[in-house]
């Protein structure tokens, strides 16, 4: 028990790492073994199922006699065998033609092809995070630190991966799950693959500090870096394939054609499929590990200088609370009454959410001390006070000494305000002040209660407005009955207002924490990466909802729970946007710390670079200008291959439906989606670069603020958008507002692609593409400042900014230089069929349904009789029929398509 007792940060910290690597192995192991069990005890249990039942009908039809067991006898002997009754037409029963995974519905290629898109992604980190890492070896240090450092930054890389192939071999084993089962393994599987992505991020993490302690922040950095750098590249590939799939299913199967888009005639359907699963299980994982790595770093580096040892301390214990949580949700399975099946699912997100946060609260509460005195500063070497500010002299001088002191001097402190002016010295010294005077147990205990909130109440207004029964959605769904063009305003509307929302409650909760803080800034941000540690809390407790749309809305699921389980991954996707903005704001005290403990410049223009963080600063302004950009170029880059890949999946959709083809391969995706994803990933990991060689050090933490917050409201309403407009659909889908093949459900269908597409374009790729930015920024500020005071000449500086834009230059060069499909009218007989509609039935039918050549006189003749029995108005009648002979005209002519393609 050495390892325990002897630990320099306490027995406590020990015990709490011990716990975290216990629980992150156990998370791993878990999460590898019990999914495919969970297959294989489906397919069997189905298996057997239909075995039974062509054992009974040959019984049967041998017989010929009542001699056959009765439907009683039949369900004993499966009770028997531990097979759960089914209907004759339960799709559990498996044929010969079923996939291997036992679910008819998966495409025996998903895996193969799944595997790809990753390893596509994998390339694309590669091409990015490699040549990054090595740039690591330039920044100040010792030979060990520099390759701990690029060591840790490969190493998030790899744990990416790994999350990302976990993930993948997760989902497959999940279609193996019988139709029947899957509402009571929604939480389970759910929770198996929340608690491994968790445990892949964290146990780095727990070696890391056990071995480094309180210098394990720099490596941690670095390893949140490669995650993130890994999972910026996968949501980038799904985000291009989730286009691609979009549009064939949508704009040509269902729009085009009246083919309903989980209908197996669909061309487009498997390919919509494969992206949406690829977005919710590989790329979520690797969300998860990064997010859980970047809180770690954020944690341990802007607590630690306040907390001290305790704030090791409370980051760990968030972090074993979470995989916990997650673990404690794969053991409940789901259950509810009929007619209840959406409440019992929030239900299961809300009740580990309270639970877990609240027990952390307690935690923190009764073991941190109630005077900041009485912190262990010792142990992370905080014994002595070394700013001068405090000391008076180049000496340290041990804290005891002076707390006494400290302590006197808060009685008045009005005195001290008035005494002092606005000088580094001066607010270091009222910081120290302030910092005594407060009560640390109650201070980290509402940072981590009121991130825990924040997020909660954030998920919950996403779970409200992308209801299908709520207002929300039927009036996107009403809108669309004007066009697709109105639907897209009411949808963009509702989904700004809802994002004003979130972002309102982020801000209520940074002045609550900055009054908390007393004013001290180093404080403040501490609570924020506590707010998001709590945050992290309740998006494990939402285990269940992360993977709920790719695991049980699927064919064979009883519709109540596929209704229930569709917004899930919207839902948690608002989360992790929020509390992946909590992860970058802390880094910001790093960032600032640096450039203003700089040494002075030689001259006074490179100075102002380095040191004027001031609103008026040319630099601070071009930081701002350069975060803006920075979103604009990424959502370019994004669109522009969506563009293309979304025009060569229409082309190709409609020449497959003209051929009488059945399937639809889309064998060069992964290449082309690998060349249009690199300019967006390189673009977020250089322009740090760019912003502190170029603009100076100063714009540097302007640049990270403004891409934050930014990425923030551009990422939470692209996904309400996005999650609107499909819930409109669903709405017309269910008959409402002319159901199916209406003008409404044209109109919502283009509404829905065109959301989906800034969703993939600013969704979670560009909240992740901040985290990436500010992580980058945190890791090479140091050079930036080393380069303005070592003498080293400025054009060497601005050569590496410029050598950042050539390479985004080239970037951006490979993409748009790829080849694409020719929409002009050069194609000779095919273009015609492909790029125009159908001919009209004939010149009678369309005599007769154009208003101006219709009799309306017979029409008012008999209006009139209509008039004279019920009093109704004949001109309105007339008009509303000859507006319902249009509608039918138009919609027949999209049948007529549908019919050809399926002839």
């Amino acid at each position: 028990m050495e390892f325990i007792t002897d630990f320099a940060l306490g027995e406590d910290n020990a015990v709490l790492l011990l716990v975290l690597g216990v629980l992150a192995v156990a998370a791993i192991v878990l999460g590898a073994i019990i999914p495919p069990r969970l297959a294989h005890h489906g397919a069997a249990v189905a298996r057997r199922r239909a075995e039974s039942r062509a054992s009974r009908k040959g019984s049967a039809r041998a017989s010929d006699a009542a001699s056959t067991e009765s439907a009683e006898d039949f369900a004993a002997h499966e009770a028997e065998e531990g097979i759960a009754p089914a209907d004759e037409d339960d799709p559990d029963l498996l044929t010969e033609e079923d996939s291997d995974t036992g679910d008819p519905a998966v495409d025996r290629n998903l895996g193969r092809r799944l595997g790809s898109l990753v390893t596509t992604a994998t390339v694309v980190a590669g091409w990015v995070g490699v040549p990054a890492g090595l740039l690591l070896l330039l920044v100040p240090g010792s030979s060990d630190v520099r390759i701990l450092r690029i060591g840790f930054f490969l190493i998030g890389l790899m744990a990416g991966a790994l999350a990302a192939w976990r993930a993948s071999g997760m989902m497959m084993s999940a279609f193996g799950i019988a139709p029947s089962d899957r509402p009571r393994a929604i939480s389970r599987f759910g929770g198996l693959f929340v608690a491994t992505a968790l445990g892949i991020g964290a146990l780095p993490v727990a070696l890391s500090v056990y071995f480094m302690r309180e210098d394990a922040a720099s490596p941690i950095i670095a390893y949140a870096a490669g995650a993130a750098v890994y999972a910026l590249a996968l949501h980038a590939i799904a985000s291009l394939a989730h286009g691609t799939g979009h549009a064939a299913t949508m704009l040509v199967g269902s729009d085009e054609n009246e083919i309903h888009a989980e209908d197996e005639t669909n061309p487009g359907g498997p390919h919509l499929r494969l992206a949406q699963l690829l977005r919710r299980g590989p790329a979520r994982a690797a969300t998860l590990v990064a997010l859980t790595a970047a809180l770690a770093a954020a944690g341990i580096r802007v607590s630690v200088p306040v907390f001290a040892t305790h704030g090791l301390g409370i980051t760990i214990l968030a972090l074993t609370v979470a995989v916990a949580v997650a673990l404690v949700v794969a053991l409940f399975p789901h259950t509810g009454r009929e007619g209840r099946e959406r409440t019992a699912l929030r239900a299961g997100q809300l009740v580990p959410a309270l639970l877990g946060v609240g027990g952390m609260i307690a935690g923190v509460a009764l073991w941190l001390p109630s005077s900041y005195q009485n912190l262990r500063f010792t142990a992370v070497g905080m014994g002595s006070f070394t700013d001068k500010a405090l000391t008076g002299s180049d000496s340290p001088v041990p804290r005891s000494d002076l707390q006494s002191q400290i302590t006197s001097a808060i009685s008045d402190m009005s005195q001290w305000i008035t005494a002092t002016d606005e000088s580094h010295y001066a607010n270091t010294f009222l910081d120290t002040l302030t910092l005594y005077g407060t009560h640390p147990n109650a201070l980290a205990a509402l940072g981590l209660a009121l991130g825990a909130v924040i997020t909660l109440l954030a998920q919950l207004l996403a779970a409200r407005v992308l209801d299908p029964h709520q207002s929300a959605s039927l009036r996107a769904a009403r809108s669309s009955r004007t066009g697709g063009a109105l639907g897209a305003m009411t949808v963009l509307g509702t989904a700004a207002l809802a994002a004003a929302g979130v972002l309102a409650l982020g801000a209520l909760v940074l002045a609550v924490l900055v009054v908390l803080a007393e004013g001290v800034p180093a404080l403040a941000l501490s609570l924020v990466a506590f707010a998001g540690l709590g945050g992290l809390v309740v998006i494990a407790a939402s285990a269940a909802l992360h993977t709920s749309g790719a695991f049980a809305d699927r064919p064979g699921t009883a519709e109540p729970w596929r209704d229930a389980s569709r917004t899930g991954g919207a839902e948690t996707a608002v989360g992790v946007q929020l509390v992946a903005a909590l992860a970058a704001l802390p880094f910001l005290a790093t960032i600032v710390a640096a450039v203003a403990g700089a040494s002075r410049a030689k001259s006074v223009w490179e100075d102002r670079a380095l040191h004027a963080m001031t609103p008026d600063s040319v630099a601070v302004l071009g930081g701002i200008a350069l975060g803006v950009v920075t979103i604009a170029l990424i959502a370019s880059s994004l669109l522009h291959g969506l563009r293309r890949l979304g025009v060569a999946a229409v082309v190709e959709t409609r020449a497959a439906i003209l051929d009488g083809r059945d399937t639809m391969d889309f064998d060069d995706l992964p290449l082309t989606s690998r060349r249009a994803g690199l300019a967006p990933v390189a673009i977020a990991a250089l322009m740090p670069v760019v912003a502190g060689f170029g603009l100076g050090p100063s714009a540097l933490p302007a640049f990270v603020g403004t891409l934050v917050l930014a990425a923030l409201a551009t990422a939470v309403a692209s996904t309400l958008a996005a999650g609107l407009g499909t819930s409109s659909v669903r709405v017309i889908e269910s008959g409402r507002y002319g159901g199916p093949g209406s003008w409404g459900h044209s109109g919502a269908l283009g509404t829905t692609v065109l959301m989906g597409g800034l969703r993939n374009a600013l969704g979670t790729f560009i909240s992740m593409a901040a985290l990436v930015g500010s992580l980058i920024g945190v890791l090479s500020v140091a050079s930036m400042i080393n380069a303005m005071i070592d003498g080293t000449n400025e054009f060497l500086r601005w050569g590496v900014a410029l050598m950042a834009l050539l390479t985004l230059g080239a970037c951006w060069l490979y993409e748009i230089t790829a080849p694409q499909t020719d929409l002009e009218d050069d194609f000779g007989e095919a273009s015609k069929p492909l790029f125009s509609r159908a001919e009209d039935d004939g010149e009678d039918a369309a005599e007769s349904t154009n208003p101006l050549l219709m009799d309306w006189a017979d029409d008012d003749e008999e209006t009139d009789g209509a008039d004279a029995s019920d009093g109704t108005d004949g001109t309105d009648a007339s008009a509303r029929a000859g507006a319902a002979a249009a509608s039918g005209s138009s919609r027949r002519k999209k049948k007529g398509r549908g019919a050809k393609k399926k002839r």
